[in-house]
């Protein structure tokens, strides 16, 4: 009888656990978090007050890594499948908490990638735990600080958190990652075998990644979402020394969301050929003959990289940010002149969340949520005929900015957590664009306004190794030319643009760790750029030639 009743309750335990292996990852990561989470809420240690608030993060992952050289397999690194688990906890009040970071970055640790329900919870147990420890040095550290600070009125009033309703969501779309380790490898040892072709090229190799990232995110006023992003990337790069010992390093990569979309076998061994010719066409090539001021036409990467890196700063861009520093609040200089004139007037800016398609391209990135809970507008004007109207912000105040846009993204490279504010589709737009063929007549224009017999056309600004091309005025014809350094052009400068064109150029890439759809006007001239030659370290050649030239 005894027997009877231990293997019966053996069965009942065995029939418990296996209804969590049989229940979807969905349901048994969402249950775990529930159940903690009404224990969490109760969470208490001497005087220190129950969290008001908390979020928890799981984040599963699988990726495949490989890099290729000479037709040889250099590694293969493959992520079968990987947890973590994070969280952020909060005492205080949504107007003065213990937060001290607005960086993004949350607290994590592995965490099991099996459906089981207990090893999660006791993950979050784990994490909630040490991090409600913590919190409470935090919040006399902060609040210590801040009385030594001397507090505008409106920064007093600023919130920590700004409060949104709960939300259920998922985003969870089908897997579009093959993660076909064997095609990868034949295909990247493939195309770093045409290397082979191209003895004066140093340190070349082929580079596959694949990534796939599941988030669940929840928090205690009864926020549940769920989202699945994913990319593929095939990426070479290479070094050149050229005649006068200047090192010169440079990249190609072909991006995209699912194997399924990246260019077929044939046409990337002709993108392999093409960038290794031109990159060793570059062994003799002239230099700049001498320092340049003046009218410059920066074309396809070269705008989107201005847009980028002038647009997406959080120190100076379209971001909204802020940082406790030792003296009081930081933030983002740019949000104290929303309503003045940041951009040339021909330029305006908006940002999409829900567009599929532009100009005959597919577009990433949309969503439904942000990882807050925040809907986005499906068209938000950041930017109209040159002035800054909105800014893209978070669930955490400003001084000035008290709305969230749902522009709150999980950032998708490395095992770390964070939360970043980045667009979801941005557009740079004109209202008084130039036909790219007349694009250089206009540069010619403007060289010769200046006394000059010859401008210069920018297609990358790769430091160690810009794109670059002398454009003789009077021939028409342009030339490459070796090793030069390319003034910083910031907002300033984009101010006053003589010249844009009406092409647009759209692109799909990963930006400040999220994917983004990219959509800029094709090429710009902008006036007193400086090119001068590179001043990079020389070094000797190698004291013995290459395997390649035997």
């Amino acid at each position: 009888m005894k027997i009877n009743k231990i293997v019966f309750t053996l069965l009942l335990g065995l029939g418990v656990l296996s209804s969590y292996a049989q229940e979807t990852r969905e349901s048994v990561v969402f249950k775990a978090m529930r159940d903690e989470a009404s224990r969490t809420k109760t969470m208490t240690m001497g005087r220190m007050p129950s969290p008001f608030f908390f979020n928890y993060y799981i984040q599963d992952t699988r990726s495949l890594g490989i890099v290729s050289q000479y037709g040889s397999t250099i590694s293969v690194n493959k992520d079968n499948g990987s947890t973590s688990v994070g969280a952020e906890i909060y005492i205080g009040s949504e107007q003065a908490s213990n937060k001290l970071d607005f960086s993004g970055t949350i607290n994590s640790f592995a965490g099991t990638h099996d459906n089981d329900y207990l090893s999660l919870r006791t993950s979050l147990w784990n994490i909630t735990d040490a991090l409600y420890k913590n919190s409470m040095q935090e919040y006399q550290v902060k609040f210590g600080a801040m009385q030594q600070m001397t507090l505008s009125a409106e920064e007093k009033k600023m919130k920590d958190f700004v409060t949104i309703a709960p939300v259920k969501n998922s985003d969870n779309i089908a897997s579009t990652v093959e993660f076909d380790e064997k095609k990868w490898v034949d295909i990247c040892n493939k195309l770093s075998d045409i290397y082979k072709n191209y003895p004066d090229l140093r340190n070349t190799k082929v580079t596959y990644n694949s990534v796939e990232k599941t988030f669940f995110i929840f928090n205690n006023k009864g926020t549940e979402i769920q989202q699945r992003v994913s990319y593929v990337n095939i990426s070479s790069s290479a070094t050149l020394q050229d005649e006068n010992g200047v090192v010169m390093n440079d990249a190609m990569s072909i991006f995209s969301t699912q194997d399924g979309e990246l260019p077929n076998e044939e046409k990337l061994v002709s993108r392999i050929n093409n960038f290794a010719k031109k990159m060793s066409g570059l062994k003799s090539i002239p230099s700049i003959e001498e320092y340049y001021n003046g009218p410059v036409l920066f074309v396809g990467g070269a705008v989107r990289n201005i847009f980028i890196s002038n647009l997406l700063s959080d120190q100076s861009g379209i971001i909204a940010s802020k940082g406790l520093t030792k003296s009081g609040w930081s933030f983002n200089p740019l949000e104290r002149r929303i309503g003045r004139k940041v951009l040339d007037t021909k330029l305006s800016i908006k940002n999409y969340s829900s567009l599929k398609e532009y100009a005959g391209t597919k577009l990433i990135g949309g969503y439904s949520v942000d990882v807050d809970g925040v809907k986005p507008a499906s068209e938000l004007a950041l930017v109209e005929r040159g002035l800054l109207k909105n800014m893209l912000s978070g669930s955490s105040e400003t001084t000035i900015n008290k709305t969230p846009t749902g522009s709150m993204r999980m950032a998708i490279v490395g095992d770390k957590m964070a939360k970043v504010n980045r667009p979801n589709i941005l557009q740079v737009s004109t209202s008084k664009g130039f036909k790219e063929s007349a694009m250089k007549k206009e540069l010619a224009k403007l060289a010769k306004e200046e006394g000059l017999e010859y401008a210069y056309i920018v297609y990358n600004s790769n430091i160690s190794c810009p794109e670059v091309y002398r454009y003789d005025i009077k021939s028409k014809k342009s030339t490459r030319v070796g090793s030069t350094r390319i003034s910083s052009v910031d907002l300033a400068v984009l101010r006053r643009i003589p010249a844009i064109s009406q092409e647009e150029n759209v692109v799909n890439s990963i930006v400040g760790g999220v994917l983004m759809s990219i959509i800029t006007p094709k090429s710009m001239i902008l006036n007193d750029i400086e090119i001068d030659v590179n001043k990079l370290n020389k070094t000797q050649q190698p004291l013995l030639p290459s395997p390649l030239k035997r």
